[in-house]
């Protein structure tokens, strides 16, 4: 199956998807090969079966596509995919949305920062263990920038711009590259927000 490089989910429906860090987990654990809920529960160490009705789930929504049916052993394994190598999330801004939609976007973000941490300490973990066995690891470590501006609301919205266009840019011109010896993948979560 060939995937889009970037799909933009909008719906609400897709955004409840999403709203399970458990579900942003998964979908995570995928790279240029299918798998199954079963290879799946193996990488995330949980039971096959809560991992299973959470791969129904983003099959449902349209998140994950069903790539391929293989019989082994009497049992079918259903092979899938996410519907593209980058899932972003298009919340549109907007003052008019109600409880259910402001609900979503509150899990929905919890679910992907709470992912992206466990993912970040986890390569701060690999990192130190390489740096115990004596590994060279240059480069290897998180990039971590955090700062404070004083912005007025046109200056944000140029921000929040040139952020969403820096991020197409890199994707644009590595999404399609190759895994190889030489590249590994990294995960890029910009955020800006108000500081109330």
């Amino acid at each position: 199956m060939k995937q889009d490089s970037v799909y933009e989910v909008t719906s609400l429906e897709q955004m409840k998807a999403l709203s399970n860090q458990l579900r942003v987990q998964i979908l995570n654990q995928f790279d240029d090969e299918p798998r199954t809920s079963k290879q799946l529960a193996d990488l995330l160490e949980l039971p096959a079966s809560k991992v299973h009705y959470h791969v129904r789930e983003l099959h449902k929504s349209g998140l994950l596509v069903l790539v391929e049916t293989r019989e082994k052993g009497g049992v079918i394994e259903k092979y899938y995919m996410p519907v593209a190598k980058q899932i972003r999330i298009a919340l549109q801004e907007s003052d008019t949305y109600n409880n259910e939609e402001r609900t979503v976007r509150y899990e929905i973000g919890r679910a992907f920062v709470d992912e992206y941490l466990n993912a970040y300490h986890k390569s701060l973990q690999l990192v130190d263990q390489l740096r115990e066995e004596g590994k060279d690891t240059e480069g290897l470590g998180p990039a971590t920038v955090m700062g404070w501006l004083y912005l007025t609301k046109e200056q944000q919205q140029e921000m929040r711009k040139e952020i969403k266009e820096l991020l197409k840019t890199w994707e644009e011109r590595y999404s399609q590259q190759e895994k190889t010896d030489q590249t590994r993948p990294w995960r890029a979560f910009l955020s800006l927000f108000p500081e109330l």
